[in-house]
């Protein structure tokens, strides 16, 4: 079995590479750049709207698994991921299409479901609520795409992770991890709240249980760890796993009820103390996956 993965100099694309080759399976890196990942063909494409170029790589492969994104940059606007995660994209699956592919694995990400969780976990049949300009990109990506496989006769499978945690993850993890390193006090001690999580782990192997899935088609999966983590539980995991010390203190209760009902700070809010939660149970009856209990010692593997 070969397998094209686009993105493969990412976080999640070098796992996922070396994940796949230990399993037997003969991987193609697709990158803009110049990456060596042991025991995978690594081939550059500068630009992935050369559709031609883009299909001559992953020639011969039977899958192609679609990492490469733009996610968190501050700076950029709607215009800036529309033309990465939904222009790019449909170009990747035109050369899918062309190079004969059965099937495209994308990632997406639950934030095309929303930004929290009150009384219910988010499901793969809940209608879209993406907040901001990365989960609506990512909408329209999964849109677009449907269409395109549709008309190519290609096997969808959308993925939707939530947090990615890993010590090297970006984003609101860069930012605690940060923290914790400069050793600065955070008001997160005995958070109780319920956020899911994904290990780079369980990650893999679902994708890689997915190409193994026959018939499977036309499918979006909610993906996690099966059990949900406070946030303190989080930042005390990458201290632990940084060997760092944490000093963590309670906010008071007036100052989290100003946060969550001040416009400016409410986003931040939710990050912090509010819940996340996807139920998997439809992946679960899906595909032949089970997450891998995660402990501190394995979570970070």
């Amino acid at each position: 079995m070969k397998i094209a993965v686009t993105g493969a100099n990412g976080l999640v694309g070098r796992h996922l590479c070396i994940y796949l080759i230990s399993k037997g399976i003969s991987v193609v890196s697709i990158t803009r750049k110049a990456c060596n990942i042991e025991g995978a063909s690594n081939l550059i494409l500068a630009d992935f709207s050369d559709i031609e170029k883009a299909s001559g790589l992953i020639d011969g492969c039977i899958a192609i698994v679609h990492l490469a994104a733009l996610t968190h940059s501050p700076t950029a606007t709607y215009s800036d991921y529309s033309k990465v995660n939904v222009e790019l994209s449909r170009a990747m699956a035109k050369a899918a299409a062309k190079a004969g592919i059965q099937t495209f694995v994308y990632l997406s990400s639950i934030k095309v479901n929303g930004e929290y969780t009150i009384d219910k976990p988010f499901r793969h049949t809940d209608p879209p609520t993406p907040q901001d300009h990365y989960g609506r990109s990512k909408l329209r990506a999964e849109q677009a795409l449907s269409k395109d496989c549709l008309n190519s006769s290609i096997d969808l499978i959308i993925i939707r992770p939530p947090l990615i945690l890993d010590r090297h993850s970006r984003g609101n993890i860069q930012m605690l991890s940060n923290a914790i390193s400069w050793h600065l006090p955070l008001p997160l001690a005995n958070s109780g709240n319920r956020r899911d999580i994904v290990s780079l782990h369980n990650l893999s192997s679902l994708i890689y249980q997915c190409l193994l899935t026959p018939g499977l088609s036309n499918e979006t999966l909610l993906v996690s760890d099966g059990a949900a983590m406070s946030t303190t539980e989080i930042v005390k995991s990458l201290a632990n796993n940084g060997g760092k010390r944490v000093l963590l203190f309670r906010m008071p209760t007036f100052m989290r009820a100003i946060m969550s009902k001040t416009p400016k700070l409410k986003y931040l809010y939710q990050r912090l103390f509010g819940n996340l939660e996807v139920d998997i149970n439809h992946t679960l009856n899906t595909v032949r996956w089970q997450p891998k209990a995660q402990t501190p010692s394995n979570l970070y593997e």
